[in-house]
């Protein structure tokens, strides 16, 4: 049995495969609220309540672990099953943030008399659902998660915009929060030299050298509003940046960060959050038209920007991103819609395909720095990974499971390709996807197949196990 973090409930298990949960507000009086029941052989060995109270974990004695959304304790609801045990699950344990479950197996007398080796298992969570999200960070705010260009600093948020470290060496740590405009919270994006936090309209800049001690650039100047979509430039000391939904996006010179330059306003407006994109070589910056076109201006320093042509049949654009290498630009648009140009030629930009399998607006959109993969969030709230080596045809590879749905999400890449940043109004939650960290893994955690086995299941090829 075990009490609820907040609240007067208590969860008590019985043999008969049965998990009531009781009213206790009145000790001397418990209320009984609703029973669970599993498919258990040999009856329900432990629980555990989430540090929020909304959900149950219960450890079955076949070595199951069933998790359950109590928000409601009236109308519990069952939710997903972790299996990999191959005894009763004789502990469970919630980890502080509630995205953890920790799961101990126990000897069964019945078997095998305490013997064999006992496991102890960790299994990410959100809510009642299983996730394949390796974390989760509590930043506020539906602003893009920005990585640094090492890779190791991601600023996420944005009500407030908080620095994170997440070089791989530990799990992720907030280092400072960085002072937001207004309660509207704020976009920020790192500068190409990694030290410069930019973010604000006018433009406002913090040094970064010290992560943990931001030290603002830009002194009191004042920042009409916090900044809705911000873009650098990968080559040239140059920001692009709009204030809020409408709004006209201007140009600013950074290569004094103490002293950010405007360059020139664009006829551009929009609403998305990541709807402003440099190309990989600098000299290209993509903004949706009034009208809810694309239009590719060239950029330079110290000098306007200036028109280099329009994207036709792109309407109610939400969201741009350029590829790694070449001009290969992307386009998410307000129907769900993915479409690939080539934009090489920016007086005549060519699509090469396109992709309808989100179902509402495009809110998100990123490229891999491999150039080989591509993430797009959507208001259907989907989150889909993309094979793009051919992009005449992009494949979707998967939908990223979380237990739920990002309506509002938008997305990002480190710059090494280790990670995928996700950030909604839920926080900012990660995923590996690094392939030769992930293979790694599944070789560390596979049993060796053995040439016994190999010849029953592949007898036609020759006995060349993976992770040999």
């Amino acid at each position: 049995m075990v009490f609820s973090p907040s609240g007067p409930l208590l969860a008590v298990a019985d043999e008969e495969s049965r998990v009531r949960l009781w009213d206790v507000a009145d000790p001397a009086r418990p209320v009984a609220r609703a029973d669970l029941h599993t498919q258990s052989r040999f009856g329900i060995y432990s629980v555990a309540f989430s540090p929020d109270a909304t959900t149950l974990a219960t450890g079955d004695s076949d070595g199951t672990v069933a998790l359950w959304d109590v928000s409601d304790p009236l109308r519990p609801r069952s939710g997903a099953l972790l299996s990999g045990h191959a005894k009763a699950v004789a502990g469970l344990s919630f980890g502080p943030d509630g995205h953890t479950v920790a799961s101990a197996d126990g000897y069964d007398t019945l078997f095998d008399n305490g013997k064999g080796a006992r496991t102890v298992r960790l299994w990410a969570v959100s809510g009642s659902a299983r996730t394949s999200a390796f974390t989760a960070l509590p930043a506020e705010g539906t602003f893009p998660p920005v990585f640094g260009p090492d890779s190791r600093l991601l600023a996420a948020g944005g009500e407030p915009t908080t620095v994170w470290r997440v070089d791989g060496t530990g799990a992720p740590r907030l280092l400072s929060t960085v002072q937001t405009v207004n309660p509207g919270g704020q976009a920020a994006v790192f500068g190409a030299d990694g030290r410069t936090l930019v973010s604000g309209v006018p433009l406002k800049t913090w040094d970064m050298t010290d992560p943990a001690h931001p030290r603002s650039l830009t002194g009191g100047a004042a920042r009409t509003v916090g900044a809705k979509s911000l873009a650098v430039d990968p080559v040239l000391p140059l920001a692009a940046a709009r204030g809020g939904p409408g709004e006209r996006a201007q140009v600013w010179d950074i290569g004094d960060p103490a002293r950010p330059t405007l360059l020139g306003t664009l006829d551009s407006a929009g609403d998305g959050g990541q709807d402003l994109a440099f190309s990989a070589d600098g000299t290209l910056l993509a903004a949706p038209t009034r009208t809810g076109g694309v239009r590719l201006w060239r950029v330079a320093r110290h000098a306007p920007p200036e028109p280099a042509g329009d994207l036709p049949a792109v309407k109610g654009t939400r969201a741009l991103a350029f590829g790694p290498r070449g001009r290969t630009l992307l386009v998410g648009d307000e129907t769900g819609t993915i479409s690939t140009w080539d934009v090489s030629r920016p007086g005549r930009p060519v699509r090469q395909g396109v992709s309808a399998r989100h179902t509402a607006a495009i809110t998100g959109l990123a490229f891999h720095p491999g150039g080989e993969l591509m993430a797009t969030a959507g208001q259907d709230g989907r989150i889909r990974l993309w094979d793009v080596r051919n992009m005449s045809r992009p494949v979707e590879i998967t939908a990223l499971s979380d237990g739920g749905l990002y309506p509002h999400a938008t997305v990002g890449f480190s710059p090494d390709g280790r990670l995928l940043a996700i950030g909604d109004s839920r926080g900012v939650r990660l995923w590996t996807v690094d392939r030769t960290g992930i293979l790694r893994r599944l070789c560390a955690e596979s049993p060796r197949i053995t040439p016994d086995r190999w010849a029953q299941y592949l007898p036609d090829r020759p006995y060349d196990p993976p992770c040999s």
